[in-house]
């Protein structure tokens, strides 16, 4: 017989997902968009301010970001946690790409896996 303590019983944790209101995940889908937002104008400031060019894989980062904006945006109003479904392949997919980039710096992809023969060097700082 299990003993239960403070009214729970042995498998419930603390904070169950019945406990989180709604106003909560609004408020977590709210800093995400703001998030991607100040993404997104951060690579338009760099690229037409600063006029830095982008590279082929910056383009593909950006393919996955700037559609986060609006999707996350139509989940705020009205509030709807299934916006999931359609910004976390684009989330992870940026995310991939990103990684990839970075990997390009210290050298860790090969030479002959480097996708920016042309144009601007994926690896120019």
């Amino acid at each position: 017989m299990s003993k239960r303590i403070g009214g729970r019983g042995p498998t419930e944790s603390p904070v169950s997902q019945t406990d989180r209101t709604p106003h909560t995940d609004w408020t977590v889908l709210l800093l995400r968009w703001l998030l991607a937002s100040g993404s997104a104008l951060g690579s338009v400031f760099f690229s037409h301010v600063m006029e830095f060019a982008p590279c082929v894989l910056c383009w593909y980062q950006r393919i996955c970001l700037f559609p986060l904006v609006m999707i996350l945006a139509a989940g705020l109003f009205p509030f709807d946690k299934n916006v999931v479904k359609y910004a976390l392949p684009l989330a992870t997919a940026g995310w991939l790409t990103a990684l990839y980039h970075t990997l390009l710096y210290p050298g860790i992809i090969p030479e002959r896996m480097r996708p920016c023969a042309q144009g601007v060097s994926c690896t120019e700082e």
